[in-house]
């Protein structure tokens, strides 16, 4: 079609529940999310396995530290982006019940 898509990402320094400072790397656009959800620790390989599982629970549940691309921790495919808990159970059914992963969006 003759289109072309461009990534774009930013920086960003918070400070967490300790007040520590913490930096995120936000990827925004396209590029971020590619196929199938679930690479949520941002893999280079874009491999899905135990430590996204680690990452999204650590997001939901200890620091809120949110993963720099969004799209990939919605891996049931909400429609309004949410990620909760049923992420985490769609991610667990992934890896240890040869379930299935949203599809980017």
């Amino acid at each position: 079609n003759g289109l072309k898509t461009y990534a774009f990402g930013f920086h960003l320094w918070y400070m967490d529940h300790t007040g520590a400072r913490q930096l995120v790397d936000y990827l925004l656009g396209s590029g971020c999310c590619q196929g199938m959800t679930g690479n949520i620790n941002a893999d280079p390989d874009n491999q899905v396995d135990i430590t996204d599982l680690q990452y999204l629970l650590d997001y939901l549940f200890l620091d809120l530290q949110p993963p720099a691309c969004r799209s990939e921790a919605n891996t049931d495919g909400d429609p309004n982006g949410i990620i909760d808990i049923s992420d985490v159970a769609t991610l667990l059914d992934y890896l240890f019940n040869a379930g299935s992963l949203a599809v980017c969006k």
